[in-house]
């Protein structure tokens, strides 16, 4: 529902060469908001999809309960050899603490992997609003969608009410010219993740190396929960693309498409 992250991970994947022959379905287009009747309109072709990508945060995760427990049920039997799943989340809905930081993800990962079967999980700090933003979004917003970054990262960077679509378009090199907004992304990146690990220092002093994993390719792995865990964007364009490899080494025959728009018998991200 989230029209910001849905495009950045349309533009992310769009400019990534290995995905250049997969075709990439967005939920709705134009720049309108992605509303529930969107998301319940595509869960038909989703039958035909190699790789689902489903956002899983606190916010709108009751309000997709139907449509992606549809999604989950008609696609199961293929999940993970034909079919799968990456979600993308802010984590668990409590903030982390030492001591008890490990037990929640640990708890929030078992959710995940019992609903969704995921075979790629990714965090995304920026999705990490507290209990109290959120509750203010419902009382007095209607529930809408944050435009501004979660406080907690807000001293964090510079610019007066900077908002997540700013930042997203930025850390992604936009508007940046075709032959440097590779090196110029990566650079973004790497202060980005500099200021990650001084985040989980703060809330995780005990486990700060051990976290430091989920900014890998390989992801972070937490003792007694099988499904391990990124931060998003790192390594996002790799995992989606070695997701949809496999799902090609399934199914033979299997040759991706690149259009706008899904087309009948094609396979897609």
């Amino acid at each position: 529902m989230d029209r910001i992250l849905a495009t950045d991970i349309y533009e992310r994947l769009s400019a990534y060469r290995p995905l250049e022959s997969v075709e990439l379905v967005l939920p709705s287009t134009g720049d309108d908001e992605i509303t529930v009747d969107d998301i319940e309109r595509m869960v038909p072709d989703t039958t035909s999809s190699a790789v689902l990508i489903i956002d899983v945060r606190n916010q709108t995760r009751t309000r997709l309960l139907h449509a992606y427990s549809t999604m989950v049920r008609r696609n199961r039997p293929d999940f993970n050899v034909y079919c799968y799943t990456v979600v993308i989340g802010g984590g668990p809905a409590s903030d982390l603490r030492p001591g008890t930081g490990i037990d929640v993800i640990r708890s929030h990962l078992t959710d995940l992997r019992i609903d969704y079967s995921p075979g790629a999980c990714f965090i995304d700090p920026l999705l990490h609003y507290s209990f109290d933003e959120i509750q203010h979004r419902a009382v007095y917003e209607n529930n809408a969608l944050p435009e501004e970054i979660p406080q907690q990262l807000q001293k964090h960077f510079k610019g007066h009410q900077l908002t997540a679509d700013h930042l997203r378009r930025y850390f992604r090199a936009d508007g940046v010219a075709d032959g440097r907004r590779t090196a110029r992304s990566r650079k973004r990146e790497k202060a980005l993740a500099t200021l990650y690990r001084q985040l989980l220092k703060r809330d995780l002093p005990d486990h700060e190396g051990k976290f430091a994993e989920a900014l890998s390719e390989r992801g972070a792995h937490v003792l007694g929960e099988a499904l391990r865990f990124n931060v998003y964007p790192f390594f996002f364009n790799e995992r989606v693309a070695d997701l949809v490899r496999r799902a090609e080494a399934s199914w033979p025959g299997y040759r991706p498409q690149r259009m706008d728009r899904p087309m009948p018998g094609t396979r897609s991200a």
